[in-house]
């Protein structure tokens, strides 16, 4: 067996089962069980011709698991040793997006979140908050109907396991809809928040979150979260301010 590899930890779902070909074997049989002898299988599948099978849900994580192949010929079977791997466990600390206490100054925060040029004019500035500073978000909302901000990481955030996004938002000074939208691996995720006053923390599972009109569809990997924008859409003048931006873990 080449994949999970042999003693692998941390293995995130749903993972494909890989092996290396038998020298004149008819069909392969998969067996995965959470026992070592491989009884009460979670997962059994033979008629396999390749050497490789990819599951069509996860397996639940924090677990160990064990796996053997088999394969089989007019002259009988041949099993393969049995292999182990472990699933990696839910997170229960939060991946901090952003708290926007990192940049020098205004000008390092303005290369960070340029402005979506198709939109309306926004200016993202630092903001002294309780504890550390925020992005403040002036903007006039005119022609365009919407403005916004986003963020490419340098190098995919790992989200995974995470069950959504939060923020601290101040909209004290503005009747604004507030977009947040993300990209994992290519593919678009958004969810708009109703207008609304005042300020707050704000949580949005990922389930909530869906693909917008105008982009394709596809997986949600939070392996690979590269892109957080700030989006307000309506009408005239107002100001946005955000802070702490966060994947929240599962719980309460």
């Amino acid at each position: 067996m080449t994949a999970p590899a042999a003693g692998a930890t941390g293995v995130i779902g749903p993972p494909e089962f890989t092996w290396t070909a038998a020298a004149g074997a008819g069909l392969y049989t998969l067996t995965v069980s959470r026992r070592a002898d491989l009884g009460d299988p979670v997962l059994t599948v033979t008629g396999l011709v390749d050497g490789a099978h990819a599951l069509a849900a996860g397996l639940p994580p924090a677990t160990t698991y064990h796996w053997r192949v088999s394969a089989t010929n007019a002259h009988g079977t041949t099993h393969s040793a049995t292999a182990t791997f472990t699933t990696r466990a839910l997170p229960t600390a939060p991946v901090t997006i952003d708290d926007f206490d990192g940049y020098a100054d205004q000008a390092a925060l303005a290369a960070a979140y340029p402005r979506n040029p198709g939109g309306d004019p926004i200016t993202p500035t630092l903001h002294t908050a309780a504890g550390g500073r925020a992005m403040r978000l002036d903007f006039t909302l005119a022609a365009a109907g919407y403005a916004g901000v986003s963020r490419t990481f340098p190098a995919p955030l790992d989200a995974w396991g995470q069950a959504g996004i939060e923020c601290h938002l101040d909209r004290s000074a503005t009747t604004a809809a507030v977009t947040i939208q993300f990209v994992t691996s290519g593919i678009y995720w958004e969810h708009t928040l109703p207008a609304a006053t005042g300020a707050g923390v704000v949580r949005i599972p990922f389930g909530e979150f869906r693909h917008p009109s105008w982009a394709p569809s596809g997986p949600l990997d939070l392996l690979h979260l590269g892109q957080l924008s700030v989006y307000v859409g309506g009408s005239g003048a107002g100001t946005l301010i955000v802070d702490n931006l966060t994947a929240y873990p599962p719980g309460p």
